[in-house]
């Protein structure tokens, strides 16, 4: 059965939060956030919107987004999670899809992703029509022994 995007409910709350928690047990064993990413993080909550993948009435995948600059242009997407039994199933291909279609709707003329490249989902983004436009090394991740990691912006063009 192919996943049903919407917006998140109340009721869905804990299972986003399980569900982001299962992704980053494979995404801590590549990279940590500093302390300014998470300062950072705290500030975006009130902009932040959330939107998830069901499938049967189970919640199979989620992501986050906001409006990235104050022209209105890009809108941002973070912590795309995909219950491990989903990867590879289009979960992740179709919450990105919702995402561009809603920016698009808002105004918004690109849709943003960051991501450490380290983790190898680059290429999974290229798939979905993204490209990259910056690579750097990042002062918001690192890997566990503290080494830098590279983060990779990538965008989608909307309109």
């Amino acid at each position: 059965m192919e996943a049903i995007i919407r917006l998140v409910e109340d009721r869905d709350l804990l299972a986003v939060k399980e569900l982001q928690q299962e992704a980053l047990i494979t995404l801590r064993q590549i990279y940590y956030p500093t302390p300014e990413a998470l300062r950072s993080r705290r500030n975006l909550l009130t902009v932040v919107d959330t939107v998830v993948a069901e499938v049967d009435g189970r919640l199979v995948g989620t992501a986050e987004y906001y409006p990235e600059d104050t022209s209105g242009g890009v809108c941002s997407c973070m912590n795309l999670s995909v219950t491990s039994a989903s990867r590879g199933r289009g979960v992740g291909r179709r919450i990105l899809s919702w995402l561009g279609e809603r920016a698009a709707g808002l105004g918004f003329h690109t849709l943003r992703l960051h991501c450490v490249k380290e983790t190898g989902n680059v290429a999974i983004f290229r798939r979905c029509g993204f490209h990259v436009v910056a690579e750097e090394a990042s002062t918001l991740f690192q890997t566990p022994d503290g080494r830098s990691v590279t983060e990779v912006t990538l965008d989608l063009p909307l309109l």
